[in-house]
């Protein structure tokens, strides 16, 4: 299991993953801007990069939203604090930053690792790989997605709570598909870390 990470959430765009950075928007950071169809088009986003690694796409879960996703990710922002929740019962993708669109959340998540094919179990553990491993683990099928406003320059925390969670030593292997073709972006950045 990854080690949580834990730091100050204001002025930072980052994005974390638990379990075994901007232009600014001018839409309002409200919840009545968070809709369930932004958290459709996060899914959409995600089964997008699954779809590039020949599995199965993942099917929202309100139930996940309503018990971990949107409390988490509430908490987070209470707490002013960026980290993960102790609640192993999910794999978890954190982002915290400004969205221009809800596919950013997911760019970041799976374009910052590297993943070596050659060698699966030591890329698990490489930095932000988790983030990657868990968005296109086989063995996940559902996915909950939580948003909530920072503040009101547009930055928000978007969490994606995956059931059943992935990332689990010894698996990797059989769980991350190396993708077939070209995999595109859903936008280009002009800065990237």
């Amino acid at each position: 299991m990854a080690q949580t990470q834990s730091s100050k959430l204001r002025g930072n765009k980052m994005a974390h993953n638990h379990n075994h950075n901007h232009d600014h928007s001018t839409a309002s950071p409200t919840k009545k801007w968070i809709t369930n169809e932004m958290k459709d088009e996060i899914v959409a986003a995600i089964n997008r990069y699954r779809s590039f690694h020949k599995v199965n796409p993942l099917v929202r879960n309100r139930n996940i939203e309503r018990e971990h996703s949107d409390r988490w990710a509430k908490k987070v922002v209470q707490n002013g604090h960026f980290s993960h929740s102790d609640d192993e019962k999910y794999g978890e993708n954190i982002f915290a930053g400004i969205l221009e669109t809800p596919f950013d959340p997911v760019d970041v998540w799976y374009w910052e690792c590297n993943f070596d094919y050659t060698d699966p179990e030591r890329s698990l553990m490489a930095p932000g790989c988790g983030h990657f491993t868990q968005m296109v683990w086989k063995e996940s099928s559902e996915v909950g997605v939580g948003i909530y406003p920072y503040d009101n320059e547009g930055t928000y925390v978007v969490v994606a709570s995956f059931y059943p969670p992935g990332n689990i030593i010894g698996t990797v292997a059989k769980n991350v598909i190396k993708p077939r073709g070209r995999v595109t972006r859903f936008k280009v950045k002009a800065s990237r870390r």
